[in-house]
């Protein structure tokens, strides 16, 4: 295809692209960056993907869980709930459903949106709910977008799991209790 041709792959709308994606096969990373997913559609693409080994999702929103019904799925990387209309309250806490087949995690997120009026009890939450459903994993990394987050936890006094792996920032202060 030369530079004049129109590339109509790309004009598909974006929930036909994955669907798409995720019925092929060989596929054995998924990646979703920047968009709206819904709680069904993360399910087709999981359990529609017999290979998916990694699944990434990377500034992504509008999904309240996400269901691992795949046993093929090994990791998972949750790099960004990022919500560009900004609604956010304590329901909109994300869950992990079916994680059993999980062995490493990597959680590097922000959650908020353009005015940021995410709650830090909300992100405190969340975090908490994702490393106890995490704990048998062997792997939970835990990365610097989520450290305020972390230091209100710990300054708090949550024991976290043995598997989660504390950060190692140079600028690491677990005494720390200001919001990113």
């Amino acid at each position: 295809m030369n530079a004049e041709e129109e590339d109509r792959i790309s004009l598909l709308p974006d929930c036909l692209l994955i669907e798409i994606i995720s019925r092929l096969p060989f596929t054995k990373e998924a990646i979703r960056t920047d968009g709206k997913l819904d709680d069904g559609l993360i399910k087709n693409i999981i359990s529609g993907s017999p290979l998916l080994e990694t699944f990434f999702l990377v500034r992504c929103y509008g999904f309240r869980r996400i269901d691992i019904t795949s046993k093929s799925v090994k990791k998972l990387v949750i790099g960004g709930y990022y919500d560009p209309e900004d609604q956010w309250d304590l329901a909109d806490i994300v869950v992990l459903l079916n994680v059993s087949s999980l062995v490493e995690v990597e959680l590097n997120y922000w959650k908020g949106g353009h005015y940021e009026t995410t709650k830090k009890e909300g992100k405190e939450e969340m975090l908490k709910g994702l490393i106890l459903s995490l704990r048998h994993v062997k792997k939970l990394q835990i990365g610097y977008l989520c450290q305020a987050t972390l230091a209100r936890l710990e300054a708090k006094g949550f024991t976290f799991p043995s598997n989660v792996e504390h950060p190692d920032w140079p600028d690491y202060d677990s005494s720390r209790s200001e919001d990113w």
